[in-house]
């Protein structure tokens, strides 16, 4: 993992322990007691960060097929063509 990975990761879990001691009912701050929905999921067994960061990282995955797989896009009005595509394939997909 690169220095600038570990750093990225290192924030997240700061981050993520600054929202714990917001959320937390000893000591804890009143007024996010009522917020920050991820830590709220998190607490009552909805989904995870780790979950939330799996969707993201699919869903990114997903939507840049001439990043990540074998689509072959050359210019900017390609990848407008080929998101209408992805869009048309999901709807059919939601019905």
């Amino acid at each position: 993992m690169s220095n600038s990975h570990s750093r990225s990761l290192g924030a997240l879990e700061n981050l993520m322990e600054v929202v714990a001691s917001l959320r937390s009912p000893d000591g804890g701050c009143p007024w996010d007691l009522v917020i920050l929905q991820a830590q709220i999921a998190s607490e009552s067994e909805q989904f995870t960060m780790a979950e939330i960061a799996a969707g993201i990282t699919e869903k990114l995955i997903r939507r840049h097929p001439h990043v990540f797989g074998d689509a072959e896009i050359n210019s900017v009005d390609e990848v407008n063509e080929n998101w209408e595509k992805l869009q048309k394939s999901l709807k059919k997909l939601r019905r």
